[in-house]
C-alpha cells in the first residue's frame, strides 16, 4: 500500500468484507471520514439521490471522488459531507459504499442507529 496515493477508508472497505472485526474498524473511521454523495442542495434542503438493490431502498456514497468519478456515467450534483453527517441525515435508511465496486458494502439502519448511539456526536459540516 503506498501512503500517498491509498485512500484510507477504502482499504478500511476492503478489509471491511473480510471480518466482522474490520467491519467494526471501517463504521468508526467512516463516521469520521470525508464521503462524497450524489444530489444537491435546493430551496436550502438537500437532495440525495438513491439506489435499490435485491428489492431494497439504499444510499450510496463514495469513499473518494475518484471512486465516485468511475462508477457514475454523467456529471450529476456532489456533496461532500462527514460519513456521522450522512448517517445523521439518512437516520433510517440503508446506505452502500461504493455501490458498484468491487467492495460495495451495505450498512443497515439498525447498525447506523447502534453506531451513532455509541458514540460522541459533532457538529454537522457539509461543503
Amino acid at each position: 500500500m503506498n501512503g500517498s496515493s491509498a485512500n484510507p477508508l477504502h482499504e478500511a472497505l476492503k478489509r471491511a468484507l473480510k471480518s466482522a472485526m474490520a467491519r467494526r474498524d471501517f463504521l468508526a473511521l467512516l463516521l469520521e471520514s470525508e464521503v462524497f454523495v450524489i444530489g444537491e442542495r435546493e430551496d436550502g434542503k438537500i437532495r440525495l439521490a438513491f439506489g435499490e438493490r435485491d428489492g431494497r431502498r439504499l444510499i450510496p456514497f463514495f469513499s473518494s471522488a475518484a471512486e465516485l468519478q468511475s462508477h457514475v456515467q454523467r456529471t450529476l450534483g456532489t456533496l461532500t459531507m462527514t460519513g456521522r453527517t450522512l448517517m445523521e441525515m439518512t437516520r433510517g435508511a440503508n446506505l452502500v459504499a461504493d455501490i458498484r465496486s468491487d467492495c460495495a458494502l451495505e450498512i443497515t439502519a439498525e447498525e447506523i442507529d447502534k453506531l451513532l448511539a455509541s458514540g460522541p456526536t459533532h457538529k454537522t459540516v457539509l461543503k
